[in-house]
């Protein structure tokens, strides 16, 4: 029928690039500093991509799963 598929955006692209590499280094985390400087990164994504509340508010939920573990992991470890 001649209709082609529209591609992402530039900008969708650029969001599910910084996702996929926030979301790695999330899952890495394994101690406070590097949930620090995550918090620090999900401010600025907070900053460039608020236009989606529900996204954000999502991503803000895994990091603050993540931060928590990572808690309870040092907590454990200094018993």
């Amino acid at each position: 029928m001649g209709v082609v598929l529209p591609q992402y955006s530039e900008k969708k692209r650029k969001i599910y690039e910084v996702s996929k590499e926030y979301f790695a280094a999330l899952r890495d985390a394994k101690n406070p500093d590097e949930i620090e400087k995550l918090g620090k990164r999900l401010a600025e994504l907070e900053a460039e991509y608020s236009e989606n509340p529900a996204y954000m508010a999502w991503v803000h939920q895994q990091y603050i799963e993540q931060a928590w573990k990572v808690k309870k992991n040092e907590t454990s470890r200094q018993r």
